[in-house]
């Protein structure tokens, strides 16, 4: 993975400060601020797209963006894209995200591969501050396949 510091370390700076721009807007439900802010800041990344934390910090955001405005196909592109990053081995938060989208889209089997993955690393704290229907949904299709 390459760093964008190295190569160009005030447009990195720049880049944080958009995405940061855009988290605040994001957390204030201003959410077409927010992903105009992301976008820009996607495309202000050098033409691969593969740079070091940033590629994956974007992605996140995009991805968070788009599933709190129930925009799952696309959400679920860039969770993917996230992921792809992902180098902790007891993370579960992407595992996670994608079960959400994969459970949204009704890609069930997806949706429970990727919470069992969840569940596996942090148990039931995989699903804290997590929509209870979530957890419930593992369970019980968890208790179906091994019964």
């Amino acid at each position: 993975m390459k760093e964008l510091s190295k190569l160009n370390i005030e447009l990195e700076k720049e880049i944080i400060e958009i995405v940061e721009e855009g988290n605040v807007f994001h957390e204030s439900n201003l959410y077409t601020v927010a992903l105009d802010h992301y976008q820009e800041g996607w495309a202000k990344l050098p033409d691969d797209k593969q740079w070091d934390f940033l590629t994956y910090w974007i992605a996140g955001c995009l991805y968070q963006v788009y599933f709190d405005t129930k925009e799952y196909k696309t959400a679920k592109k860039w969770i993917e894209i996230s992921m792809a990053g992902q180098t902790s081995k007891i993370d579960t938060g992407g595992f996670m995200d994608l079960g959400m989208v994969c459970y949204e889209l009704e890609q069930y089997d997806e949706a429970f591969t990727s919470f069992d993955r969840s569940f596996k690393i942090g148990n039931k704290r995989a699903f804290q501050e997590r929509q209870k229907k979530y957890l419930d949904f593992y369970l019980a299709k968890k208790k179906s396949i091994t019964n």
